[in-house]
């Protein structure tokens, strides 16, 4: 069998000039790394490194004072607390019992599905025990979810009540970082990769994992600098977006990379653990208080990653596909076009195959879905000697009366294009050929299998983060 490859690259022309995720750049390049670096990224020719924020900054409280009667408000915190904590025992318990419900209703179950029924028990009792046991399951759950709402209101109000307000002022030291690596790699060239969006994340420490309480709220309810207003803060370490209204211009993305300085407002939940005696530190750093309050910077940046398929196809199969179909008697109908695509049975002439050099990185469904489906209408063309006309409505390259004939009745069973290049190959495969002799030899003739690669290079975001030290 016969083997024809055609290769099509789809390369930007400007690749060589962003940051690419993947290169062989960091095998070949003996690269000196300060401290505090999280790495870099280089450019398609190993010209240009791109340097990655540092992996810690600083982040500085100043003239912290509290906010209306801050000693009585984390008394009474303090108090719901230990009610919180029993509130939890509960939660557990109600989990335990869910579980031994819902394990006992599948152990019952089972024997129905098997035929069998306890000994002791007949197939009613069983029944009456299931349905009694979906009953406990369905309350112990309601009992589950009122206590844990009640849990989340709690601390959804601690979280939103002021504490403490004062100054702030941040810094990662970006720009030192970017000059350190200049010094200590002379032959290269550096820049400072550049930040599409950042946020920063301040909320309380959270617990141990399993405990309903473990889900971290915000410690800090503002932040405000002069220009922007409320800088975008990410509540409880969910997917990225920016957060708050009223700005007076939109922040710039990297205002959380290069530093910012401006005025904090802490919440309760975030004032309580700094209160020591009756008294807030004055100033501090965020590292100072590490076990109450967990603090990072997550920031967004995009790189080039190549992606692309290969379609490998046989005609001489898909003909001989077709041609059964045809003996069958029925119409190449939108379900018969996509069982010759999507079908485990059609490795026998179509192969479609996706590649990236990033995982994470993939073409959707409906994407490979269209690609098929073009496909599949671009070698109907070719094997039943279709070209489109400027209507967009399929022609007839010479196919003779017969098959015209055919082509007309063809069309009016299906008004998709899909469906009429398809149903038109059909008949004019039937009525072209004829003799079974004759489409046997054109199966012979055109049983090669060719390939078509496309391959694209293609700009994606990825997130990275540092904390405060």
């Amino acid at each position: 069998m016969k083997t024809l490859i055609l290769s099509i690259l789809l390369l930007p022309f400007f690749a060589q000039a962003v940051p690419q995720k993947f290169t062989k750049c960091a095998k070949d390049i003996e690269l000196k790394h300060p401290k505090r670096s999280s790495g870099v990224l280089f450019n398609e020719d190993c010209s240009v490194a791109y340097v990655l924020p540092p992996n810690q900054g600083t982040f500085t409280v100043l003239g912290l004072q509290p906010t209306g009667e801050l000693d009585l408000v984390c008394s009474q915190y303090k108090d719901i607390e230990e009610a919180m904590k029993s509130t939890t025992s509960s939660l557990k318990r109600q989990t335990r019992r869910i579980e031994r419900a819902n394990k006992r209703i599948d152990e019952l179950e089972g024997y129905l599905d098997g035929g069998l029924v306890p000994v002791g028990m007949s197939v009613d009792e069983v029944e009456d025990q299931i349905d009694e046991l979906l009953n406990k399951s369905e309350e112990y759950q309601q009992k589950y979810e009122a206590s844990w709402n009640r849990l989340k209101n709690m601390k959804a109000y601690y979280a939103q009540l002021q504490g403490a307000r004062g100054g702030f002022a941040m810094k990662s030291n970006f720009v030192d970082l970017v000059e350190d690596y200049q010094q200590k790699n002379p032959d290269l060239f550096f820049e400072p990769i550049k930040i599409e969006q950042s946020y920063l994340a301040i909320n309380e420490k959270a617990r141990d994992e399993g405990d309903p309480l473990s889900l971290p709220y915000e410690a800090v309810i503002s932040l405000e600098t002069a220009g922007f207003g409320n800088l975008p803060l990410l509540k409880n370490l969910r997917a990225p977006k920016p957060e708050g209204e009223g700005h007076q211009e939109e922040a710039p993305g990297d205002i959380f990379i290069n530093g910012s300085q401006g005025n904090i407002h802490f919440s309760a939940l975030g004032a309580c653990p700094l209160l020591k005696n009756g008294q807030l530190p004055q100033d501090f750093t965020f590292a100072e208080f590490s076990g109450d309050i967990s603090a990072k910077v997550i920031y967004q940046y995009h790189a080039q990653v190549r992606k692309g398929h290969t379609i490998s196809y046989n005609l001489g199969q898909l003909a001989s596909r077709i041609q059964k179909s045809t003996k069958r008697g029925g119409f190449f109908s939108t379900k018969t076009a996509n069982s010759l695509t999507e079908s485990g049975k059609s490795d026998s002439w179509f192969k479609f195959e996706t590649y990236s050099n990033d995982p994470t990185v993939v073409y959707t469904e409906d994407y490979k879905r269209e690609i098929k489906q073009q496909f599949m209408d671009e070698l109907l063309r070719e094997i039943a000697g279709i070209e489109l006309t400027s209507t967009g409505y399929p022609s007839l390259i010479e196919p003779g009366s017969n098959g015209a004939s055919a082509t007309a009745d063809a069309l009016g069973k299906c008004p998709h294009l899909y469906c009429q290049v398809g149903m038109a190959a059909i008949t004019i495969l039937d009525s072209t050929f004829g003799k079974t002799t004759a489409v046997s030899e054109y199966i012979k003739n055109k049983n090669v299998w060719k390939t078509k690669t496309e391959e694209d290079a293609v700009m994606v975001p990825y997130f990275g983060d540092y904390i405060f030290k």
